[in-house]
């Protein structure tokens, strides 16, 4: 927890970082069986920063987690069972990138498995595009867990060009 907080939030002017502690600490004291992964300080962040007091901030989550607790089951089975629907969700939507994926030895779960983990809130916590990641966390509310292949997806569309032209070493 010392390590993500200060990887994520030290210097952000909105969270105190202390209480961002105190926060993800009570709730792998909270949920004993999942406790805490990396990830959750993300999210844990972003409800801070946008609601500004703790004790919300941490009903909050918990709510969240019960949406995506099976995310972070021991064994991670069901994250695996989310990285291998979007593969066949980009197979079926963005064929040529996901061809392209392959001929490089890119697996998707090596980028998606941030943004799935943290309801995309590692990837645009500090952008311009944080008005974007609040729309993002309204569907994922409203309606679960599907918005993440959907947002996956068009962040893929949107930068298509630019990656069918990379090579990946």
């Amino acid at each position: 927890i010392e390590i993500d907080v200060q990887r994520s939030f030290n210097n952000h002017k909105n969270c105190d970082p202390q209480i961002l502690k105190n926060l993800l600490k009570a709730y792998a004291a909270h949920d004993r069986e999942v406790s805490y992964c990396q990830g959750m300080n993300y999210m844990m962040g972003f409800l801070y920063i946008n609601l500004q007091d703790p004790e919300l901030s941490f009903k909050c989550f918990c709510k969240t987690m019960e949406l995506i607790r099976p995310l972070f089951d021991h064994e991670f089975k069901q994250l695996k069972k989310v990285f291998f629907k979007f593969t066949r969700i980009l197979e079926l939507y963005l064929p040529e990138l996901s061809d392209h994926f392959k001929r490089e030895k890119v697996e998707p779960s090596y980028f998606v498995a941030p943004w799935f983990i943290t309801g995309f809130s590692s990837a645009f916590q500090y952008s311009t595009h944080s008005m974007f990641l609040e729309k993002i966390w309204d569907q994922f509310l409203l309606d679960g867990v599907k918005i993440i292949y959907k947002v996956g997806l068009i962040i893929l569309l949107e930068f298509k060009d630019k990656l069918l032209d990379m090579k990946f070493d």
